[in-house]
């Protein structure tokens, strides 16, 4: 039997239907979210992390990076764990920089990175002999909330 408008109104009708449906693709949606880590209060909080893509609200404090040969490094002269953490090489280039993912830097502790591991959004690798990294950018979540840090490494010597 094929319900039709008037229908809406009755017990089981397409109102009822439409209802049901929203409700379950509601509580999928929720359940997803929280499956994902995707809301919260911070990055200790219920939710999970901020993640990757999180607005910045904070400055990281003690950490830099740079190209050491043919690595990129980033000190974590901090007391806080960075987390989620973004390395972007030549940010404001056409490209959009070449950029790594990790999921951790370590309080206090300095990670070297090879630099074949930066892409671009297209796929091309970082290559120190052929392009000139001037400018690093590092985000990260922290118990502050989501940090960015801007320069080049003879910023922070």
């Amino acid at each position: 039997m094929v319900k039709t408008h008037r229908d809406l109104g009755r017990p089981g009708g397409l109102a009822d239907v439409a209802r049901t449906a929203a409700l379950a693709v509601l509580a999928l949606g929720a359940l997803g979210c929280a499956e994902l880590g995707v809301g919260g209060s911070g990055p200790e909080g219920a939710g999970g992390s901020l993640g990757y893509d999180a607005p910045i609200t904070v400055q990281l404090h003690g950490v830099v990076a740079g190209v050491v040969g043919t690595g990129v490094l980033v000190e974590n002269h901090s007391t806080e764990a960075l987390e989620n953490v973004e390395i972007v090489v030549n940010e404001n280039a056409p490209s959009g920089g070449f950029r790594f993912r990790t999921p951790r830097v370590p309080a206090g502790s300095t990670q070297t990175y090879l630099s074949q591991v930066f892409r671009t959004a297209d796929g091309a690798s970082l290559d120190p002999l052929a392009t000139q990294a001037g400018f690093f950018s590092v985000y990260a979540d922290t118990p502050r909330g989501r940090g960015g840090w801007r320069g080049g490494y003879e910023d922070q010597q």
